[in-house]
C-alpha cells in the first residue's frame, strides 16, 4: 500500500470510483475491480480522487468510464517509451557507466536485455550523430516494449542494474567481510554450553 494511505482513504477512493461508475450506469467486472483496488493502493487515494474529478468536467470522454492507463497516464506513472528513451540517455550522461543510474523496472530490463549498463553506456551514441543516434533509439524502442510484457505482462523481476564503480564497492565490501570472517580464531572446544537434553 502507498505510505500516504490509509484504510479509510483508500476505502473512499474506492467509494468515489463506485458512485462515478454508477453514474454513468456502469458495472465493472470482477477483473476490473481488483486491478482497480491494486492501482489505488499504489497510488496516492487523494490524488486519485482528484484525478477522477479531473475527468468528469475536463475530458473529452467525460460521459465514459476511465480505465486504470488513464489514471495512470493522468497521474504521470506511467512514461510513454520516447520519454523513456530520453530518461535512460540522461543517464548515460548524467552518472555514466560507473554510477549506478536511476531506473524503473522496465528501463533496467531494457537495459539488461542489451547487454547491461555498461555495455549500453558504451554503445550509447552522441546525439550529434544523426544516423547512429536515431538507429540505437529504434533498437532501444524495440526491445522496450520487449521489456515491458517481461515485467508488466509476466511478471518477471528485472535484475539490479549497477554502474562498474558500485559493483565494484560491492564486491570489496563482501571480499572484506569474507577475509574478516575467515580470520576470526575458532571458539575454543567447550566455549560454549551444550543444551541440556
Amino acid at each position: 500500500m502507498n505510505a500516504g494511505n490509509t484504510e479509510a482513504s483508500v476505502e473512499a477512493a474506492m467509494k468515489a470510483l463506485a458512485q462515478f461508475a454508477g453514474a454513468r450506469r456502469y458495472e465493472m467486472t470482477e477483473m476490473e475491480v481488483r486491478m482497480w483496488v491494486e492501482f489505488i493502493e499504489r497510488v496516492d487515494a487523494t490524488k486519485f480522487i482528484r484525478f477522477l474529478g479531473s475527468w468528469a468536467f475536463t475530458s473529452t470522454r467525460a460521459n465514459f468510464m476511465p480505465q486504470v492507463a488513464d489514471a495512470a497516464r493522468a497521474l504521470g506513472l506511467v512514461a510513454t517509451p520516447e520519454q523513456s528513451f530520453e530518461h535512460v540517455m540522461r543517464q548515460v550522461k548524467e552518472v555514466g557507466p560507473y554510477e549506478t543510474p536511476a531506473l524503473d523496472a522496465t528501463l533496467r530490463q531494457a537495459v539488461s536485455l542489451m547487454g547491461g549498463w555498461a555495455k549500453f553506456c558504451e554503445e550509447a551514441p552522441d546525439s550529434s550523430n544523426e544516423f547512429a543516434y536515431s538507429q540505437f533509439r529504434k533498437r532501444f524502442l524495440e526491445i522496450f516494449s520487449q521489456a515491458h510484457a517481461q515485467v508488466e505482462v509476466q511478471g518477471i523481476e528485472p535484475p539490479v542494474i549497477r554502474g562498474l564503480a558500485d559493483a565494484s564497492r560491492e564486491r570489496l565490501a563482501l571480499a572484506h567481510n569474507q577475509s574478516a570472517q575467515a580470520s576470526l580464531p575458532a571458539p575454543a572446544a567447550g566455549a560454549f554450553p551444550s543444551p541440556r537434553a
